[in-house]
């Protein structure tokens, strides 16, 4: 397989270009956040084979030879530091904060990263380790992120003993969220499994009035909703499914929290959840 130009992308049995392929999909995870899954036989990461034989890196022969990881980094941040990229800068910072934070960068926190990352000082991975260590400075900081952690994977505020078992420790939004997604699908998870899916109902019985039940009375209700989650349980399931995911994104999510005040108290709606 050979890239445009007559680039060999993952071989066309050299090892050198197999090789230089590999240290760009890894140099590519590291800086970029840009994850492929193989080199062959599509090349996905021929993009940047086609962009480093270009004259401002001139690295064909580099990349001939079997382009070391090094050099492929470097390559990498100066490609990511070119002022039309900036679109491509917003996104890594925006991945960073997500991952650490689950939020989007302030316009002073994109700003300030942004002059790092022309300066080719910084990239994806180090704008991860730098916030983690500005996160854990702050306990107020923790404790937002921790609740909108179980907000996003449960819909609930992370109840006291949960905060207080994230709060002494480093894990970040992305590995809080991981964890819940798989204590969710654990055994000892199923309790609150089906907590999650009620949450989802709230909102869509309550607040979008998309879920039809049967309520004539309380005792109706709530056999009606236990019926819809086990009819749920087998496609959440499947897909391993957290709050977020099952409420469908973004738009509804927020409209979920808007309406419960940060996943509160809903009235009525507590005697589907509990």
């Amino acid at each position: 397989m050979f890239a445009q130009g007559g680039f060999p992308c993952s071989g066309d049995g050299s090892a050198n270009y197999t090789t230089a392929a590999k240290s760009l999909v890894s140099a590519a995870q590291l800086i970029l956040n840009e994850t492929y899954v193989s080199i062959s036989p599509n090349c996905s990461i021929n993009n940047y084979v086609i962009e480093l034989r270009k004259p401002q890196y001139s690295l064909q022969k580099d990349y001939e030879d079997g382009l070391t990881f090094p050099k492929a980094a470097a390559f990498l941040k100066r490609y990511m530091a070119q002022p039309s990229n900036s679109n491509l800068r917003v996104r890594i910072v925006r991945d960073a904060f997500r991952d650490v934070y689950g939020r989007d960068a302030t316009a002073v926190e994109q700003a300030f990263w942004d002059a790092q990352m022309r300066n080719e000082k910084a990239w994806y991975s180090t704008i991860v380790t730098g916030e983690i260590k500005n996160l854990n400075q702050s306990q107020t900081q923790r404790r937002k992120m921790i609740n909108l952690a179980y907000l996003t994977t449960m819909g609930k505020q992370a109840e006291s003993d949960e905060e207080k078992k994230w709060l002494t420790r480093t894990e970040h939004f992305r590995l809080i969220t991981e964890s819940n997604r798989a204590r969710l699908y654990s055994s000892d998870g199923a309790k609150d499994l089906v907590a999650t899916i009620k949450q989802v109902l709230v909102y869509e019985y309550f607040i979008s009035k998309t879920l039809t039940l049967k309520s004539d009375t309380k005792e109706g209700l709530l056999k009606s909703v236990d019926e819809e989650v086990k009819k749920r349980l087998p496609k959440y399931s499947a897909d391993k499914m957290i709050f977020f995911e099952m409420m469908g994104g973004k738009t509804n999510f927020d409209k979920y929290l808007q309406a419960t005040q940060g996943g509160g108290k809903t009235g009525i709606a507590e005697s589907i959840v509990r």
